[in-house]
C-alpha cells in the first residue's frame, strides 16, 4: 500500500488544497510534518478571539504565532432585561462596559508586545457586541457576535416572530422607541486606556480595523492611544456611525479633526467610512417625546474642519479613503496652492455635490479636483461618488503607469 511520501507532488498538492477547505482540520495536523505546516496556516492565520480565549494566545509557541496574520478580538458587553431595552444604557452599565473593553485589550496588547517583530504584518481588529441587542430590538442587525451569521441574520427577517420587540412573523409592526435606537450608536465619554497603567509597545501589528458592526463607538482619543501604542501601524480602516444625537455631531466632529492632526506619522493608508441607517434617520425625525432637540440630521452635514485636517495629512500618506464626514468640496479647498502631493497614489473622496439635481456643483467641483490632481504626480486612481437611498453616481479617474493614457469613467 502505497504511503504519503509515495505519491507523486501533483497529487500530494491536490490533496492537501482539498483538505485545506475543511473546516476542523486540526485533527489532521499530526499526520506529518507537511500537512502540519499547512494546516498551522490555516488555522492560525485569521484567529477570532474572545477575551477569555487570550490565556490560550499567550501559551502558543513563536512557531505558531509566526503564522498569524490577522487577531479579532471580539468583547462581549454585559447584557440587559426587557426592563431596560427602552431605555438608554444606565452609567452603572456603561462603566462596566467600559472596564470590559479596556481590561481584554490591555491584556491583549500585554501579550502582543513580547511577540517577535521580524518582518510581519499583523492585523488588529477590534469589536464589541452585546448578546441582547440582537435578542430585543436589533433582530435584523449584525453585530458579530458567536452565533451570528452575516448572511443569514440579513437574510431571513421572516422567521423573526417577536411581537413585544416590534416583530410579527417577519414583519416590523413596531419601530424601536428612540432610546432603544440610541443604544448601538451612542458613544460613551469615559473609555480611557491610560489607567492604572499605560498600554505597552505593540511592534507587532501594521493594520488597525474597527468596523461598523462594533457595538460600541470608541472616543477618537481612545483610538489615539491605541495606535500611538503600535511604532510600525501602517494602515488604519475606521468605520463608525452618524451619531444618533443630532446635538453632540459637532463636538464629535471636533474629536474626529484632533484625531487626524495626530495620526501616526507611520501610518501611510487611511479608509474612513461613517454609515447610516436611513430608516433609522426617519425615525429620529418624527421627534416622539421631548427629546426632538437632539434628532441627528437627516441629511448629514460634513465638516469642514474634518476635511481640512485630512488634506493637510494627505500629503504624507500613499492611500486614503473617505466617505461621508467630510465632502470633498471641503477637502479640495482646504487645499492651499503650495501644496504637493509626491506620494499620494489613490483618492477616494464622497460629495453631496455628485448628483443629477446638481450639474453646475458637480462641474465645479471636478473642475476643483482636476487643478488639485496636477500636484499629485504618483496619483493612479482619484474617486468622486455619492450614495443615497435610490440614488448613486460615481466619476473615477485611472491611470496605471504602464499605461500611455488615463481613462475616466462616470
Amino acid at each position: 500500500m502505497p504511503n504519503w511520501l509515495s505519491l507523486p507532488p501533483e497529487i500530494r498538492n491536490i490533496i492537501l488544497n482539498q483538505l485545506s477547505h475543511l473546516d476542523n482540520t486540526g485533527v489532521y495536523a499530526s499526520v506529518s510534518k507537511e500537512w502540519r505546516q499547512l494546516l498551522e496556516k490555516k488555522n492560525f492565520s485569521h484567529l477570532k478571539l474572545h477575551p477569555d480565549c487570550l490565556d490560550f494566545l499567550d501559551q502558543l509557541s513563536e512557531e505558531a504565532t509566526a503564522q498569524i496574520d490577522h487577531i479579532w478580538l471580539n468583547i462581549e458587553l454585559t447584557t440587559y432585561t426587557c426592563r431596560a431595552c427602552r431605555k438608554w444604557e444606565s452609567p452603572t452599565q456603561s462603566y462596566a462596559n467600559d472596564r470590559l473593553i479596556v481590561g481584554a485589550v490591555s491584556r491583549l496588547y500585554s501579550i502582543l508586545a513580547r511577540w517577535n517583530q521580524g518582518q510581519r504584518h499583523l492585523t488588529l481588529e477590534l469589536n464589541t457586541y452585546s448578546p441582547s441587542d440582537s435578542e430585543h430590538w436589533f433582530k435584523d442587525c449584525y453585530f458579530g457576535a458567536p452565533t451570528e451569521d452575516k448572511f443569514a441574520v440579513v437574510a431571513k427577517p421572516r422567521d423573526f416572530h417577536d411581537p413585544h420587540h416590534g416583530w410579527f412573523h417577519g414583519r416590523i409592526v413596531e419601530q424601536p422607541p428612540n432610546k432603544a435606537l440610541g443604544r448601538p450608536f451612542v458613544p460613551p465619554e469615559s473609555l480611557h486606556f491610560k489607567r492604572g497603567r499605560e498600554l505597552p509597545l505593540v511592534a507587532a501589528v501594521t493594520k488597525f480595523v474597527l468596523r461598523r458592526q462594533c457595538r460600541r463607538q470608541l472616543k477618537p482619543s481612545a483610538l489615539l492611544q491605541l495606535w500611538s501604542k503600535l511604532p510600525r501601524l501602517n494602515e488604519i480602516q475606521y468605520e463608525s456611525w452618524q451619531l444618533s444625537e443630532g446635538i453632540s455631531q459637532n463636538r464629535w466632529d471636533s474629536f474626529h479633526e484632533e484625531m487626524i492632526r495626530k495620526l501616526p506619522r507611520s501610518v501611510k493608508k487611511v479608509t474612513i467610512f461613517e454609515d447610516f441607517n436611513e430608516n433609522y434617520l426617519d425615525l429620529f425625525q418624527l421627534g416622539r417625546g421631548p427629546d426632538i432637540q437632539f434628532n441627528p440630521d437627516r441629511v448629514r452635514l460634513p465638516s469642514f474642519g474634518v476635511g481640512a485636517a485630512l488634506a493637510r495629512r494627505s500629503r504624507e500618506l500613499e492611500h486614503l479613503s473617505v466617505a461621508f464626514p467630510v465632502d470633498a468640496r471641503d477637502f479640495f479647498n482646504a487645499c492651499e496652492l503650495r501644496w504637493r502631493w509626491d506620494k499620494l497614489k489613490s483618492l477616494t473622496l464622497t460629495s453631496r455635490a455628485m448628483c443629477k439635481d446638481k450639474p453646475v456643483e458637480t462641474k465645479v467641483l471636478l473642475t476643483t479636483a482636476a487643478r488639485v490632481a496636477l500636484r499629485m504626480p504618483s496619483l493612479e486612481t482619484m474617486i468622486l461618488w455619492n450614495g443615497s437611498r435610490g440614488e448613486a453616481c460615481s466619476f473615477t479617474y485611472c491611470r496605471r503607469r504602464q499605461d500611455r493614457y488615463a481613462s475616466i469613467v462616470w
